[in-house]
């Protein structure tokens, strides 16, 4: 049998992390630990842990972000395997018996992971996935699959060996966004990624906000610089080198649309002509294009590029 510790980092939750918790209570396997890390709530989040949770492992420290929360609670986990989950998500009762029959196909996979919908004001939307397999088995190009689609892997639908973890030093401390990308793709450039199609993870985006705001995303994402440091360290497997370049190409081009759609083609244009992570493609001549039309007629032509690739 696989040891699984369940890591949530809590933040101001009081409201969802019982149904959290309960979600993990329900499942068809037991995990062997709940560590939940609180960071800094005002709200009782913890004190709600604490006193309906008892057996669960309640970490209390001052607020330093979600990713020391969650390298808090990697740190304290005594098992071979950590899944995490936030506050705000919850499981279907199925989930960790799926990672259990991925495990089972595969022991030295490094990363287990499922499907998982949207949830909004009660309804439930299946992310929609490119590149996975109709049946349990592998992601054989995690950085193709990012792009053009829904992200493959979120937080609270992933099992990830511990040792590997550490061996990459957990999340990367002071990024407001990306921080979890950043391990999923290191974690991809070292072993092998399972997939279960079942969905079996809810992502509560009435909770969260869906995705980020358009604002949020008008410069290009932090982990492209890491994403960069690892090709030059020779980090990237050579047959995963290609669709790491095309994600960060496409990750500026987003970041170009949305600057665009706000009306800001200075800032569309400092990206078009000096992002190091461009290439010399169609669809960046369009968003040059672009820069010359008006704003009520470049949408057509940004997605008529995207749909060629």
């Amino acid at each position: 049998m696989y040891s699984i510790s369940v890591v949530i980092p809590l933040y101001n939750k009081a409201q969802y992390i019982e149904r959290a918790i309960d979600s993990i209570a329900k499942q068809t396997i037991a995990v062997d630990e709940i560590i939940i890390v609180d960071d800094g709530s005002t709200d009782g989040s913890a004190e709600i842990v604490a006193s309906r949770f008892p057996k669960v492992t309640l970490i209390r420290q001052v607020n330093q972000g979600v990713s020391v929360a969650r390298n808090t609670g990697i740190e304290h986990a005594n098992t071979e395997f950590i899944a995490f989950l936030d506050a705000d998500d919850y499981w279907d009762a199925s989930f960790i018996a799926n990672i259990f029959e991925l495990m089972n196909i595969d022991k030295t996979a490094g990363l287990y992971c499922t499907h998982y919908s949207f949830v909004e004001n009660k309804r439930v939307i299946a992310a929609k996935l490119k590149g996975m397999p109709g049946k349990p088995g592998y992601i054989t190009d995690y950085f193709s699959s990012c792009f053009n689609a829904d992200l493959p892997i979120t937080a609270s639908s992933v099992c990830i060996r511990r040792a590997i973890l550490l061996d990459i030093a957990g999340f990367p401390v002071g990024m407001k966004m990306g921080e979890d990308q950043v391990v999923w793709s290191k974690v991809a450039c070292r072993s092998r990624i399972m997939f279960h199609p079942q969905s079996c993870v809810f992502y509560d985006l009435t909770v969260s906000g869906s995705a980020c705001d358009l604002n949020q995303v008008i410069v290009p994402a932090p982990q492209l610089a890491i994403f960069d440091t690892m090709l030059a360290d020779g980090e990237v497997p050579i047959e995963l080198q290609k669709g790491l370049k095309d994600l960060m190409h496409l990750t500026v081009m987003s970041c170009v649309k949305n600057n665009l759609v706000l009306g800001d083609k200075k800032a569309a244009m400092r990206l078009l002509l000096s992002s190091s992570f461009l290439k010399v493609d169609f669809y960046r001549f369009v968003g040059m294009l672009a820069l010359l039309v008006p704003k009520s007629i470049f949408y057509k032509l940004y997605t008529f590029a995207k749909n060629r690739r």
